[in-house]
């Protein structure tokens, strides 16, 4: 018996077996083939399964959400800028889930550093694998007074690094802030009439009519203008002597120290200047002289709101006259007789009520 090629032979014959002559050799080879095929493919899957387990996924690869553990600077809180927690808060809150956890169960660690570099504050951000190598660096620079102005520069950079390895991800940007709301700036005015009362300015206790006028810039004390006018009051010894009256127009600012809504408590100074009159009773020559009146004044005030813009105001305090003009006649007998002086120091006091303008 031989081997041989011929040209029939690779019909219905695999070529690379040698051709037998009858299929009783043919059949148990070809089973034998396969048997062998099937059993190297199953080794492969085995090994393949073998080399996938040896490798797990971890969450630092592709596509992965990482959590991290957050090695926030210690002296932050101290220099005025955010704590530790603070800024969880807000990476957490741009991420859309939880990320940070204890050192043990963290994929990363995330370093901050933040120090004061005139005219700079700087936050240099680190991120380390587990096993602490460098997976990448950040710093950020703030020329703002306020190291507050890092808080959420550094949160959004800290987001962007724990998803720099997914091919998608979405930050959550916070709304932008309310702008604050500011109280408009009106000119409130207010206007008051009552009485006035001085001892001393005329003889004796006089009362007199007040009036006056507020204004209340923005930003600034409450300003008056006022004028009393104080009615004749007569003085007399022995059927000779005068009578006398005056106005007076003034100019006072009035800062409260105390205040709600139901009233306000506080302190007026200012200054004040008219004329004081006298005419002679019973002389032989009734003349009635002006004089000028000057005179600086303080006190205290109080106002109680009585219902809507309506108020009463209360005032107490004393006057001190820059001039204080002489009223004399001369007797028969020749001596010279003094009628009045005001007094070095004149007590003060008003009583009114109030309308505020525009009404609050």
């Amino acid at each position: 018996m031989s081997w041989g090629w011929k040209e029939a032979d690779w019909e219905g014959r695999s070529p690379l077996l040698p051709a037998a002559r009858d299929e009783a050799t043919l059949g148990p080879l070809m089973a034998t083939t396969m048997v062998t095929a099937a059993a190297l493919g199953a080794l492969c899957l085995l090994v393949a399964d073998r080399a996938g387990a040896a490798e797990p996924a971890t969450s630092e690869q592709p596509g992965a959400l990482v959590v991290a553990h957050l090695d926030w600077d210690p002296a932050a809180p101290s220099m005025g800028c955010a704590t530790r927690d603070a800024v969880i808060a807000d990476v957490q809150q741009l991420l859309g889930r939880f990320a940070f956890v204890e050192p043990s169960a963290a994929d990363l660690t995330v370093t901050v550093r933040i120090e004061r570099r005139d005219p700079h504050w700087v936050a240099r951000l680190q991120l380390l694998s587990a096993g602490g190598e460098a997976r990448g660096e950040r710093e950020l620079l703030s020329e703002e007074q306020s190291c507050h102005a890092l808080d959420g520069p550094i949160a959004l950079v800290m987001a962007l690094m724990l998803e720099a390895r997914r091919l998608r991800s979405t930050v959550h940007l916070p709304p932008p802030p309310l702008p604050e709301e500011k109280d408009e700036e009106v000119w409130q005015g207010q206007a008051h009439a009552g009485l006035a009362v001085s001892g001393g300015l005329l003889p004796g206790l006089a009362l007199g009519a007040h009036l006056s006028a507020g204004l209340a810039p923005p930003g600034f004390v409450p300003i008056h203008l006022g004028v009393t006018i104080w009615p004749a009051v007569e003085h007399l010894s022995d059927g000779r002597g005068g009578s006398f009256s005056a106005w007076h127009a003034g100019l006072e600012i009035c800062p409260d120290f105390a205040s709600s809504s139901r009233g306000a408590v506080g302190i007026c100074g200012g200054v004040e200047g008219g004329l004081l009159t006298g005419t002679g009773i019973g002389l032989d020559y009734a003349h009635a002289p002006a004089r000028g009146s000057v005179q600086l004044g303080a006190g205290l005030t109080g106002s109680l709101t009585i219902a809507g813009p309506l108020s009463v105001h209360l005032q107490a305090g004393a006057a001190v006259p820059l001039h204080r003009p002489r009223f004399v006649y001369t007797a028969s007998s020749g001596a010279v007789e003094e009628v009045h002086r005001p007094w070095p120091v004149v007590p003060t006091g008003t009583l009114s009520f109030g309308f505020d303008v525009p009404p609050e």
